[in-house]
């Protein structure tokens, strides 16, 4: 079961990281390709996964290939909806999913995610 500290501290992480790569941060660490995997939680064609592809080639770019993340659709790696649950464990190092499907991890996430009716 996820805290609400260790998701806050993964959201910190996260941020740290994308700021890093856009001031060029990156471009000053060792020539060593590091390779991440990530998922989106949804098909091909569904928007947002649309937009995690993208997104997983922009950092790419942005680290000048130091760090490429390959980017998968949802549930070709683990089961989609479950992608938090394989970044905790080592499978995946990042993904684009949707808070809600994390309730039972993080009561909260309701609260940051769009929710139908």
């Amino acid at each position: 079961m996820f805290s609400r500290k260790k998701v806050f501290l993964l959201l910190i992480s996260v941020i740290a990281i994308a700021a890093l790569l856009m001031v060029g941060a990156a471009s000053a660490l060792a020539a060593d390709t590091i390779v991440w995997k990530s998922s989106g939680h949804g098909p091909a064609t569904d928007p947002s996964q649309i937009f995690h592809d993208k997104l997983c080639e922009a950092i790419t770019k942005a680290s000048g290939g130091r760090l490429v993340i390959k980017a998968f659709v949802g549930g070709s790696v683990v089961p989609a909806t479950k992608e938090i649950d394989a970044v905790d464990e080592g499978v995946l190092q990042m993904c684009y999913t949707c808070p809600m499907y994390n309730l039972d991890k993080w009561k909260a996430a309701g609260l940051i995610s769009s929710r139908p009716g």
